[in-house]
């Protein structure tokens, strides 16, 4: 028998012609555009399938119905012409060099904001005010303690295995100790509060086993990244001082330059400083 081929055709169709859904750059998420549809041929059939427009005005053939009322599936060897999901949290464009976090440049987050202040944003959709921020680094700094039962999951990883492996296994035992399932949202802050609070300490811990050495308890005293840092290269035999020039970009607290959208607020102190220590939950 010779072989079946079905016949497929797509076009655009403009139902107003001229006529364009006006967007904003500052749009969350795609809307669907009511004035433009695409349609779908396969032989005598046509199927009308929603465009949707983002918020960098980028285009897209929403194909969602797709199987239900055709029957058929799209290929699309290495996703290069699929979007998996629409996202109100990043933008992404790598050809034209763009990564964007709620919105705003991630250049000017790298440069102006700190781990901990971006973190925030991610999760809630804004930069946090001074107070916020405070609060916000008080709940992760009283977490970084891990349960020591966890330290004896690192006795039975092999003496080579990569550090991310063990990190990835490690993360995935938290959900032992803290069995309950974030169902609040005060339930799932905590959870977020313990997750960044431990995960440089777990990660510490990872690459301290690869290396074979002891390893080192999270100083709350000190800011995020120079906490981090510490439980990475120290050694219980000599003192650990910390390059503040390394610091800056992920500290505890903000530094006094901005970028332009979030609130203003008074200049923190400087980044890498010593702050008071907040009592460790774990």
């Amino acid at each position: 028998m010779g072989d079946k081929y079905h016949i497929i055709q797509i076009r655009y169709l403009n139902l107003f012609p001229g006529g364009r859904m006006a967007q904003t750059a500052k749009a969350e998420k795609p809307v669907s555009d009511k004035t433009e549809k695409a349609v779908l041929k396969i032989g005598e059939k046509e199927f009308q399938l929603p465009i949707v427009v983002g918020s960098e005005g980028e285009k897209a053939i929403d194909i969602s119905s797709l199987r239900a009322e055709t029957g058929f599936v799209t290929l699309d060897n290495g996703y290069m012409n699929t979007g998996a999901c629409t996202s109100a949290i990043t933008f992404l464009d790598g050809e034209r060099g763009i990564l964007r976090y709620r919105g705003i440049p991630i250049d000017q987050l790298a440069e102006q904001s700190t781990f901990v202040e971006t973190s925030y944003l991610l999760i809630h959709g804004k930069l946090p005010t001074k107070k916020q921020l405070d609060a916000f680094t008080n709940n992760v700094r009283r977490h970084t303690l891990i349960h020591e039962d966890m330290k004896r999951f690192y006795d039975g990883f092999p003496r080579d295995a990569h550090p991310m492996a063990m990190l990835s296994s490690a993360v995935s035992t938290l959900s032992t100790f803290y069995q309950k399932t974030p169902d609040t949202a005060e339930s799932f802050d905590l959870s977020t509060w313990r997750l960044l609070g431990k995960l440089p300490t777990i990660a510490a811990a990872s690459y301290k086993k690869s290396i074979g050495q002891p390893f080192v308890y999270p100083d709350n005293g000190l800011d995020y990244c120079a906490n981090f840092l510490k439980m990475m290269f120290a050694v219980p035999t000599e003192e650990y001082a910390v390059d503040p020039d390394r610091l800056r970009p992920c500290a505890w607290s903000a530094p006094a330059r901005r970028v332009s959208t979030p609130p203003s607020r008074p200049a923190s102190r400087p980044s890498g400083a010593r702050c008071t220590a907040a009592p460790t939950r774990r």
